[in-house]
């Protein structure tokens, strides 16, 4: 996924995701944890949704994308991903 594309469904400017990539500043903690979700999973289903969410964005907005990324992390921690906090 995009930075851009990420950007928009988080709702932040797409410098913020940069940002936060560089430890320049860090995201609120809502945003954190779908961030943190996202970034540890290289090469999993999640990493590939880019073009799924950029149709979302432009055919039904941001809280729709944002529910289908939420949903997609779900499915794939219920599939052997997993989210280390620790």
């Amino acid at each position: 996924m995009t930075q851009d594309a990420l950007a928009q469904v988080l709702g932040v400017h797409p410098m913020t995701i940069s940002k936060w990539e560089r430890g320049w500043l860090p995201p609120d903690p809502e945003n954190a944890a779908i961030y943190n979700l996202l970034t540890p999973w290289p090469g999993t289903r999640v990493a590939s949704l880019g073009s799924e969410i950029r149709h979302l964005l432009a055919t039904r907005g941001v809280l729709a994308a944002r529910a289908y990324l939420l949903v997609s992390i779900t499915a794939d921690m219920g599939q052997g991903g997993s989210c280390d906090d620790s």
